[in-house]
C-alpha cells in the first residue's frame, strides 16, 4: 500500500512538473518582449533595459527556469546575505519561515511565490484571491444546474432505452464530451460578449452565458453516467419495475 501510494505520488510530481516546465517554456519562447509592452514605444533602450531587469528577463533562460521552480515550491533554497544573487530572498518583505541554512545559502518554507503581473503590476496571488469568491460561486451554481439537468436528462434516456428520446440524448451528451470544456467556455464568451451583447441586451445575460460553459460541459457527463447506471438498474427485477412506473 505504502509503495502504491509512493508511485502515485511521484507520478503526480512529475506531471505537475511536466506541466509547469511547458508554461514557463510556452511563455518564454514566443517572441513578444514585455518589456515592451509595459514601456512607451519612445522608451529608449536603457529604459527597456531596466525593466527587463527588474522582471528578471535578463538573467539566462537557466536560471529564470530554476528560479521560476524555486518560487512556486513551498520548500525552497535561497541566498541568505548575497542581495545581488537571483535565489535571494528577502523574508522581512515576502512571508516564509526559515528552516535552516547551509553556507551561504538558507532553506526556506513560504507559500509559492506567482510573482508580478506584467500588465498591473501587481501580485499574481491577490488577483487570484480577489477572483477566487465569484469563481467559487460560478462553479458551484453550475454545478447545482448541471446535476439537475443531467441526472433528469441521463434517467429519461434509461427509462425511454432504444428509442429516439434515448438517442438524440446520448447523441448530445456525446457532442457535449467531444467538445474541450475550455473551448465550449471560450466559444459561449465570444458569442455573448461580441455578437449578442447589444442584440439581446439582457440584464442576466452575461451571468447566464459565464454558466453555460460549465454546464453544458458537466451535464453531458452527468447524462451519459445517469443513463448507463439506470440502464444497469433496469435489469434487476425490482429496478424494472419501479423505472416501468416511470
Amino acid at each position: 500500500m505504502f509503495r502504491y501510494l509512493a508511485r502515485r505520488l511521484l507520478n503526480g510530481l512529475l506531471v505537475l512538473l511536466g506541466v509547469v516546465s511547458l508554461v514557463f517554456l510556452i511563455f518564454n519562447l514566443k517572441q513578444v518582449d514585455p518589456a515592451r509592452m509595459l514601456a512607451d514605444q519612445r522608451s529608449s533602450p536603457e529604459a527597456l533595459e531596466a525593466i527587463r531587469k527588474d522582471l528578471g528577463l535578463d538573467l539566462p533562460m537557466g536560471t529564470r527556469y530554476l528560479q521560476y521552480l524555486n518560487d512556486i515550491s513551498p520548500v525552497s533554497i535561497h541566498a541568505r546575505t548575497d542581495r545581488d544573487s537571483p535565489f535571494f530572498i528577502d523574508l522581512e518583505q515576502r512571508s516564509g519561515v526559515r528552516l535552516f541554512g547551509v553556507g551561504g545559502s538558507q532553506v526556506v518554507l513560504k507559500p509559492p511565490y506567482l510573482r508580478r503581473s506584467f500588465q498591473s503590476r501587481r501580485d499574481v496571488s491577490a488577483i487570484l484571491a480577489e477572483a477566487f469568491p465569484n469563481t467559487a460561486i460560478l462553479a458551484l451554481v453550475a454545478m447545482g444546474f448541471a446535476v439537475v439537468i443531467g441526472i433528469a436528462m441521463g434517467t429519461w434516456a434509461a427509462v425511454r432505452k432504444g428509442t429516439w428520446v434515448d438517442t438524440l440524448l446520448l447523441g448530445i451528451s456525446a457532442l457535449g464530451m467531444a467538445g474541450p470544456s475550455f473551448f465550449i467556455a471560450v466559444l459561449v464568451a465570444w458569442l455573448g460578449g461580441f455578437v449578442w451583447y447589444d442584440t439581446v441586451s439582457l440584464p442576466g445575460l452575461p451571468v447566464m452565458l459565464a454558466l453555460m460553459g460549465p454546464v453544458l460541459w458537466l451535464r453531458a457527463r452527468l447524462l451519459r453516467r445517469t443513463s448507463g447506471s439506470g440502464d444497469r438498474y433496469a435489469q434487476l427485477s425490482f429496478g424494472g419495475l419501479l423505472l416501468g412506473l416511470l
